[in-house]
């Protein structure tokens, strides 16, 4: 995996050596699958990204565009929505991690105000 862009379209019997025009393309890798796809009676492309819960319940339009376009237009979007997802962790992970020092002080603060136990059983 991770060597572009693949058509992954479902093809029915006969349409492959007919030449019909892929209407499903997979970028992936490791665990991150990127699909740009067509939707039965709607016009133009769509993006869905299931490790980041893009288009997993309501499709998202790329535009009735070349699929060039679509397939740069979409690793726009999943790039964009991993960097926000990235600081949303940074921060919750900052937030937690403080948290976790005044915990900490809290528990010392009471340590040292019995006297030095370790709590009970100590």
């Amino acid at each position: 995996m991770g060597s572009g862009w693949k058509d992954i379209t479902s093809y029915t019997h006969g349409e492959r050596s007919k030449g019909v025009t892929p209407r499903t393309w997979e970028a992936a890798h490791g665990r991150l699958r990127v699909i740009v796809t067509r939707q039965l009676r709607l016009p133009g492309w769509y993006l869905r990204c299931d490790e980041i819960r893009l288009g997993t319940s309501m499709p998202v339009d790329l535009g009735d565009i070349d699929i060039e376009d679509a397939k740069r237009e979409a690793l726009r979007i999943v790039r964009q929505r991993v960097n926000a997802l990235a600081c949303d962790i940074r921060d919750l992970c900052t937030d937690l991690e403080g948290r976790g020092e005044a915990a900490e002080a809290k528990r010392e603060l009471a340590r040292l105000r019995n006297g030095g136990k370790h709590g009970e059983g100590s």
